[in-house]
């Protein structure tokens, strides 16, 4: 059980092993001691080595609570806890956490509308979707098409969640399952990057897996955060901004906290129902609007399964070839023209000789049969013998001659 400890840590924070080594852990007796002798003295040690490691008063409490829940989770066949702890944080010397000095970054309207249309792509409807929606970044990830988009594309069930690539049939709290409406402009975007597609998921990469939130980050919020001198931010700030702009904006705050997935707080709360008016819903979605601005012309590509180009190309090699003409064999979506007329390319060749062939023989006269003649003695040579090199009738000593008729 000891071990657990350290294992839970490292599972559900990673970011702990950049700064705590297993060493670090061995030195406070984590690893060799039983559950029952973890206490306060044990926890302060903890504290110490996260101190020391330049963890945030917030990550440590959180890492803390992780071995407080561990410990609490060893229970008798009555449910009764084994080993019973009251933590003192005091002794423990555990870092307050001050609200004031907590990083929460909100983006502004303008820096919002910046972000949107520095990205492309997935990226940019993803983080569209996030600012206008209020979604957590799992939650608009395990979005699926045909289960949680209604047909106008205005309202989104919130049902399931994607963690770690994972995807996890519940939600953070119970008050997370919920219906969020969007705009107008807001769901024109979502149609235009849905396309014709009817089912699965969203938001998927071409392998058909779900897109990380690292690579969302890195790749899409930083990188459009950086441009205009924006310091960094996690996808969290979108959410921050949503509800930021809510309030701004005067939104009932029953519907506001239904909207954002946070518990009631009053018993107002319970008793109103605005969340079950829908026409009215959608009314205050889109006098909300936004709080920034969509580009006009949005390069909201879809991201194409790799199973679903084979299918499209095997369709399209059918419909091909049912016109009577050939299918190339090419496995991408390519179709190979068809080739030219037979002739086409020889005439084509050819056709600079034959308007050479006409001015020359307009400006001399012609040598046939050992005299000089003149335009109306010539033989008459159609452009197709010229061109497929048949010999014309008669004797032309000169490479042209007047009197020629071209079809």
């Amino acid at each position: 059980m000891a071990d657990l400890i350290c294992y839970i840590i490292s599972i559900l924070h990673n970011d702990i092993l950049r700064h705590i080594t297993v060493s670090s852990v061995d030195s406070v007796s984590f690893r060799l001691r039983l559950v029952s002798s973890v206490g306060n003295l044990a926890l302060k040690g903890l504290v110490a080595k996260m101190v020391k490691a330049g963890l945030s008063p917030k990550t440590i409490n959180t890492y803390s609570q992780v071995v407080k829940s561990v410990v609490a989770s060893a229970v008798n066949e009555e449910g009764e806890q084994l080993y019973p702890r009251r933590w003192n944080h005091e002794f423990c010397d555990m870092p307050v956490v001050d609200k004031r000095k907590q990083k929460t970054p909100c983006p502004t309207s303008e820096v919002m509308t910046g972000i949107i249309a520095t990205t492309k792509g997935y990226k940019q409807m993803y983080l569209a979707f996030e600012g206008g929606g209020g979604f957590r970044a799992g939650e608009a990830i395990g979005i699926e098409i045909d289960k949680h988009i209604s047909a106008d594309f205005r309202t989104i069930k919130v049902r399931q969640k994607v963690r770690r690539g994972k995807l996890e049939h519940f939600l953070k709290t119970d008050a997370g399952r919920r219906d969020v409406d969007l705009c107008s402009a807001l769901a024109e975007m979502l149609k235009a990057y849905v396309g014709g597609r009817t089912a699965g998921f969203l938001f998927q990469n071409k392998n058909g897996n779900f897109p990380s939130q690292t690579n969302l980050l890195r790749r899409g919020l930083h990188p459009a955060l950086k441009k205009p001198g924006q310091p960094k931010a996690g996808l969290h700030s979108l959410r921050r901004f949503r509800l930021t702009w809510l309030r701004k904006n005067r939104v009932p705050g029953d519907l506001e906290r239904f909207w954002m997935g946070h518990e009631n707080e009053t018993v107002g709360d319970d008793y109103s129902k605005l969340k079950d008016d829908v026409a009215f819903r959608l009314e205050q979605a889109e006098k909300v609007g936004l709080g920034f601005e969509i580009p006009k012309t949005t390069d909201v590509v879809r991201i194409v399964r790799k199973n679903e180009v084979a299918v499209e190309t095997e369709s399209a090699a059918q419909g091909y070839e049912s016109r009577g003409e050939k299918w190339s064999g090419r496995k991408d979506l390519n179709l190979r023209p068809p080739g030219p007329e037979p002739g086409a390319l020889a005439r084509l060749r050819y056709a600079p000789t034959v308007r050479q062939f006409t001015t020359a023989i307009a400006h001399r006269p012609h040598n046939l049969g050992g005299s000089v003649c003149g335009p109306s003695q010539l033989p008459a040579v159609t452009c197709t013998e010229f061109a497929s090199k048949k010999k014309p009738p008669g004797k032309l000593t000169s490479p042209g001659g007047c009197g020629l008729t071209f079809c």
